[in-house]
């Protein structure tokens, strides 16, 4: 929120600039780059909107060598399908780019800079060689990983717009426009409010990347939050990592997730039976629309001690249809087979000792697996069986084909109101779009809710049909 109360303060500490953007290039002397203090750090990426979700973190550490300085950053946040590594290497405190070498799943490339001219090779895809290119462009670039040393090196007056050209072996030519839009407070997550410049970027190329402000602290030109515009009012929110909350993540790495395998007893299987279910899908943001319905049914038959797992999902909004069956032995949820029907597709899954056959339109593959795993398609039972504690945190191992065998981190949350029962929020996670909260009846053990955020800012309920 913009104070009014400094609104003349700022104006005699910083007067607006009426200008024509700067074209910044490295060594420009615009840029306090030999104020900055480099340091390691480790940021967290979370999603805003109907609840805010954890999506990863982006990990930096600088290793300085006089005159030169190399970033290398770990980016871990699959929720966003973002993962990968990134080296870049550049003078300092020119930020003259020499090298750069960034690896992600099914892509790799290297760039080499001098001056204008930059040369590497591009690979996307495991069965495609390297492409080379030696271009010549018509300035020097920087490097993308310098963007927030360039952000806290800016003349911080309202009004301050700068034009950062980058080049890198998978986007190519991308220019940035940062642009100082004044003092804003803004309260970092279990933080103090803090007041800040704000600095907008946008960018171009074919993809430009969604708006995107930094909050930079005047004092000691440090970033304390940055937020990135997602679908209708979410944000992604990434803030560094403060000793408090590593103190967390520590505590709770110490107290590991419950391994949820078949077999293991860890289950209370005693509360599956046969039942059916139906529910109607809805689009609630951006937009509220029905999209479509989903029946699941359950069979448990102790005599053949089997249970089999049936959904019908039809998506009519996007003319899908998918219908799955799946056979386990019970109690354990140990997989026998799987059958899926999505439109023209199918996938056909038969489970051994150790391996599982998957045949996926008529092209086979054996998955082998160390331990025994679940099929991913009795998640609604395995949701159903849990134990029902607030701060319960399990890992289920299960075959998802497509992916291979998987651990889906789940968490039980405290009992929340919801259309005026009480459920247990069981939130489930992976990678894009596999993230649902299951909202669970105490006694019956029946769906209240479904919930699901494919994207930040899109919303969608799975809920019963009402009889």
């Amino acid at each position: 929120m913009r104070l009014l109360t400094l609104a003349a303060l700022a104006f005699f500490a910083a007067p607006l600039f009426a200008q024509e953007p700067v074209t910044l290039r490295p060594g420009h002397p615009d840029l306090m780059t030999a104020d900055l203090t480099l340091g390691d750090e480790t940021v967290s990426v979370a999603a805003t909107g109907a609840r805010r979700r954890d999506l990863g973190t982006l990990t930096t550490t600088v290793q300085k060598n006089d005159d030169t300085v190399t970033l290398s950053t770990d980016a871990d946040i699959p929720q966003a399908g973002q993962v990968y590594d990134v080296s870049s290497t550049f003078a300092w405190p020119s930020l003259r780019p020499i090298s750069r070498e960034r690896t992600s799943r099914g892509s790799s490339g290297t760039t080499t800079y001098d001056g204008a001219t930059v040369t590497g090779s591009f690979a996307s895809g495991d069965d495609f060689a390297a492409l080379p290119f030696d271009i010549t462009l018509r300035q020097e670039p920087f490097q993308p990983e310098v963007l927030p040393l360039i952000v806290r090196s800016l003349p911080f007056a309202e009004g301050y717009t700068a034009v950062v050209p980058t080049f890198t072996s998978e986007s190519r030519v991308r220019d940035y426009t940062l642009s100082v839009t004044g003092m804003e407070e803004v309260t970092p997550t279990g933080g103090q409010p803090v007041m800040a410049w704000a600095v907008e970027q946008t960018g171009s190329g074919t993809r430009p990347p969604r708006p995107q402000t930094y909050y930079v602290d005047p004092a000691t030109r440090t970033i304390v939050q940055t937020t990135t515009q997602a679908t209708g009012d979410a944000l992604i929110v990434s803030e560094p990592v403060t000793e408090e909350s590593l103190a967390a993540l520590e505590a709770e790495a110490a107290t590991p997730a419950v391994e949820l395998r078949p077999g293991l007893d860890r289950l209370e299987t005693d509360v599956l039976m046969s039942r059916s279910q139906d529910f109607v899908i809805r689009v609630v943001e951006p937009v509220q629309q029905e999209a479509g319905t989903l029946t699941w049914s359950a069979e448990v038959d102790q005599a053949a001690g089997t249970i089999t797992g049936r959904l019908v999902q039809d998506i009519s909004i996007a003319g899908q249809r998918i219908e799955q069956t799946t056979v386990a032995a019970y109690p354990s949820l140990a997989p026998v087979s799987g059958s899926t029907t999505a439109n023209t597709n199918t996938v056909e899954v038969t489970y051994g000792d150790g391996a599982a056959t998957v045949v996926v339109n008529g092209e086979t593959e054996e998955v082998p697996f160390d331990a025994p795993v679940f099929d991913g398609a009795l998640l609604f039972e395995i949701v159903r069986a849990l134990p029902y504690e607030e701060g319960y945190r399990g890992e289920i191992h299960m075959l998802a084909p497509g992916q291979g065998v998987v651990a889906v981190p789940i968490s039980v949350g405290a009992p929340t109101e919801i259309d005026g029962q009480t459920a247990w929020p069981v939130e489930t996670g992976g990678g894009p779009g596999t993230a649902f909260v299951f909202y669970v009846a105490p006694e019956t053990r029946e769906f209240v809710r479904i919930e699901q955020e494919p994207q930040p800012g899109v919303l969608i309920h799975v809920e019963p049909v009402e009889e």
